[in-house]
């Protein structure tokens, strides 16, 4: 059975979730759109430039062509139509429309600039305020 083939016996909701999950782990460089009005096919297409699928009786194994540091051992159950990461099951479908967390910290940092911006200015080290640092940054871009 060939790539194409295995990949078809998936579901065009679980490929969407899967391509979901590559872009929040840029596993896939350049992106896949994976917009619901895009065919079966044409993910199909865009997957198999990037990962290997094989049918193992009950299950797919998806494997990334290219050696992808933190790529887990991933499984698709055909009969249940669930994704397992590294041997447990895995909820692609909440995981991959999880909104991003992220957090803002106040507090004291230091930036090294190197040996470039040491000849010109100084020692080459600040200690700037991780908030009052954005208002110089963000001043200067606006004369690009």
């Amino acid at each position: 059975m060939t790539n194409i083939e295995t990949c078809k016996i998936m579901t065009k909701p679980s490929l969407v979730d899967f391509l979901r999950l590559c872009d929040r782990n840029h596993w896939c460089t350049p992106r896949i759109r994976y917009a619901s009005i895009r065919s079966k096919p044409e993910l199909i297409q865009d997957l198999v430039k990037f990962f290997h699928f094989e049918n193992c009786e009950d299950y797919i194994r998806i494997t990334p062509f290219r050696t992808i540091h933190g790529f887990p051992d991933l499984k698709y159950h055909i009969r249940s139509r669930k994704f397992h990461r590294d041997g447990k099951p895995y909820d692609c479908a909440a995981k991959s429309r999880a909104k991003p967390t992220f957090q803002l910290e106040k507090k004291t940092v230091t930036l090294h600039f190197g040996k470039l911006y040491r000849a010109q200015h100084g020692n080459g080290t600040a200690a700037v305020s991780s908030v009052g640092s954005l208002g110089p940054v963000m001043s200067t871009l606006g004369g690009c």
